[in-house]
């Protein structure tokens, strides 16, 4: 199963309603603040860039699958590559239930 598309398509849906919630907010917190609301959202970006700078590891030329590891998780790209392996061997020789011996073809890929 592919996982990637779906957590592509579920964050950017999460980022369309936070933006929308945004949106229907910030009118009133501006003529409620004034011009003291852009200075809420210039320390939010601070804080989350000084974050950033400190928590999250350089991820340049690091590949997709190697992120997992790098965070703290499973290595999946050894196992990736075995269960490829068995899918390959498995479409490369069939066995026929019909016959009694049981012995394998090969065929073509």
């Amino acid at each position: 199963m592919n996982v990637r598309a779906q957590a592509v398509g579920m964050c950017s849906q999460t980022q369309n309603v936070a933006n929308s919630i945004v949106q229907q907010f910030f009118p009133l917190f501006l003529q409620n603040e004034g011009f003291y609301a852009f200075y809420m959202f210039a320390g939010i970006n601070i804080l989350l860039a000084a974050f950033v700078w400190f928590f999250v590891p350089e991820t340049k030329q690091v590949a997709l699958e190697e992120m997992d590891t790098m965070f703290g998780g499973a290595n999946h790209i050894d196992g990736g590559a075995q269960l490829e392996k068995k899918h390959i061997e498995h479409e490369e020789y069939a066995v026929d239930p019909e016959q009694k011996n049981a012995t394998t073809e090969r065929r073509d890929v």
